[in-house]
């Protein structure tokens, strides 16, 4: 008797969340674009994402409602698609980014591959309309991401984890080539976002859950708090490195017009590599590959990366951080803190 009350009070309560999601919907659907949908989507997002994964673990663990988990997934489905048919149209409609890159942070790797895989392809399209504080409050969070992801085994056992991996490693690249690239671009406007930079501690990005919970704002410290990151986690130091290089080592090339075999990689970039730099998503063109094709658009790119690991530029990521000591002992580890990272 009991396990038949607690059957039917999980049933009720999935088509209760049926008819709630039936509504939200409804609201989605009726809300105008500009503003009204930015604000609306700034709240839902998150939560349609979220719930996706949640709503796919349960079906998968419990057969009770699964007629209407199922029902529950589609109409999930259905709204996520319809905010990515809306965003993708209006241009100017900002995403919930760093809430979103919030949701992928699990200390035992166990996002649901509804939540990971919706949430890369919303923060692909979504990144490059952020604002620069926005974007600067996300790289430490990048970081950890690439080396939990290079420090998984099953990532390189499973094309699909795999393609996350490169997913991520790309905006990972995206929010580099916006804070240090538009830096050159306009400066003025760059220090201007600076000096509202959320503050993010090291412990809250090894633990992951409460990244996008910063309450603090101090001029630069994502600088500060991403050479935490690297000299803290050498996994994630040494995989964004290794990524770095890959771009630096990266040059545009045509497969010849009789074969369809890939072309050759050049010297000192491995095939993998390359195959990781192609394959990443462009939101201008028809991928990473066709939009850095322009010699001067590449130039551009490596010039920035060249000025993350550079020990005497301003970003310097992987020197580790700052302390006390005086300018030329700073000097010194930073000279070394270039090895260390590639070697590890």
């Amino acid at each position: 008797m009991e396990a038949a009350n607690k059957q039917k009070e999980e049933k009720d309560a999935a088509v209760a969340e049926i008819s709630s999601l039936g509504r939200v919907s409804h609201k989605l659907a009726m809300t105008d674009a500009g503003p009204p949908l930015e604000k609306v989507l700034g709240v839902l997002l998150p939560r349609l994402l979220l719930r996706i994964g949640n709503n796919h673990a349960r079906n998968t663990a419990n057969s009770f409602a699964k007629a209407e988990y199922d029902k529950i997934h589609a109409k999930l489905i259905e709204m996520i698609s319809h905010a990515m048919k809306r965003v993708r149209a209006d241009q100017q409609c900002q995403l919930p980014c760093s809430a979103i890159l919030g949701l992928l942070y699990d200390a035992k790797m166990k996002v649901d591959p509804f939540t990971m895989n919706f949430s890369l392809a919303f923060l692909t399209l979504g990144l490059p309309r952020c604002t620069m504080e926005i974007v600067q409050s996300m790289l430490p969070g990048l970081f950890v991401l690439v080396g939990a992801h290079s420090s998984n085994i099953s990532c390189l056992q499973s094309a699909s984890k795999k393609a996350q991996m490169s997913q991520i490693g790309h905006l990972l690249l995206r929010a580099l080539e916006t804070v240090v690239v538009k830096t050159h671009e306009n400066p003025t406007t760059a220090h201007a976002s600076s000096s509202s930079t959320v503050k993010t501690s090291s412990s809250e990005l090894m633990a992951g859950d409460d990244l996008v919970r910063a309450a603090t704002f101090e001029p630069n410290s994502y600088i500060e708090t991403v050479r935490m990151v690297c000299h803290s986690d050498t996994v994630a130091g040494a995989a964004v490195y290794d990524l770095l290089l890959d771009v630096l080592l990266y040059q545009p090339t045509s497969p010849s017009a009789n074969s369809n075999s890939t072309a050759m990689p050049p010297q000192g970039l491995s095939q993998i590599g390359q195959e990781r730099l192609v394959s990443g998503a462009s939101t201008i063109s028809k991928n990473w590959a066709a939009e850095f094709a322009p010699r001067a658009r590449l130039a551009e790119i490596k010039m920035g990366i060249l000025d993350v690991v550079a020990p005497c530029r301003r970003w310097a990521f992987f020197a580790g951080p700052t302390g006390n000591g005086d300018t030329a002992t700073n000097n010194v580890r930073d000279s070394n803190a270039l090895g260390t990272a590639r070697t590890v």
